[in-house]
């Protein structure tokens, strides 16, 4: 007792025990009592390890947990902060307003439409280039057959319609000038018959004139408004053909022919 007594107040037995008690629920009472442990002499050394080694390992969790806890939560904390740095920092996405669409499918029309426009202005060409190859090649044809087989059409003595009383000639822009009348008043087919001099049935009148020529003589049968014509081509001492229209009046179509 008087060993006890002799002792500094921080070194006795029952501070010490105290402090342990205190320090399940506080836990900042373990440090002080494990330091007044080992500087009070009381218990041996043995004694001092096992309750120790005993505090340790019961509150050693309570302690490290903490600190741990608070680790992540900064490490999180910080991971939201880059995040939201990021996503300040990030261009906004694109969002384009109705204004800027309304443009935009305006600009892609008005381009479609150019583009539209370009290739009919392409194909209009095309069609054009082809029409005056074809012009071109009946015009020599026509002005080959005709010329040598003397056939030529003098349009001078004739009203056509469509047909100048220029059109009729032997040089090759005389000769296109009337193919290209003919394109625009008959098929392409019906052209290149004129072309090469040929007669078919069902030609008008005109286009005998213009495929053939005209003829040496014409016998005419009227009876009411229908009327039959009997075109001579040549002679009979030498060599002669027949050429039958009928038809209403003034509309005229090849029947047959004969050649003698």
């Amino acid at each position: 007792m008087e060993k006890e007594n002799s002792k500094k107040w921080y070194q006795r037995n029952w501070l010490i025990i105290a402090c342990f008690f205190l320090s399940f629920p506080f836990i900042l009472f373990l440090p002080l009592a494990l330091y007044l442990m080992w500087k009070s002499n009381a218990w041996n050394k043995r004694a001092r390890w096992i309750i120790t080694s005993f505090f340790l390992i019961l509150f050693l969790p309570r302690m490290v947990n903490p600190i741990l806890n608070k680790a992540g939560v900064n490490n999180s904390s910080n991971n939201s902060q880059e995040s939201n740095n990021k996503e300040e920092t990030s261009p906004p996405s694109p969002n384009p307003s109705p204004k800027g669409e309304v443009i935009k499918l305006n600009m892609e029309k008005e381009e479609a439409r150019k583009k539209a426009a370009e290739e009919k202005k392409k194909e209009e060409e095309r069609k054009e280039n082809e029409k005056r190859e074809l012009i071109k090649n009946l015009g020599t044809i026509y002005c080959e057959n005709h010329t040598s087989r003397n056939c030529l059409v003098d349009f001078t003595k004739y009203n056509f319609p469509n047909f100048s009383p220029e059109a009729g000639g032997s040089t090759q822009e005389k000769c296109e000038e009337v193919i290209s009348k003919c394109l625009k008043l008959w098929s392409q087919e019906e052209c290149e018959h004129i072309a090469e001099g040929n007669h078919w049935t069902g030609m008008t009148s005109l286009q005998a004139i213009i495929s053939i020529g005209a003829p040496n003589d014409i016998n005419k049968t009227v009876v009411g408004s229908f009327e039959s014509q009997q075109w001579i081509y040549g002679n009979i001492t030498s060599k002669a053909y027949y050429l039958y229209f009928e038809g209403e009046r003034g509309k005229l179509k090849l029947t047959s022919w004969q050649e003698y």
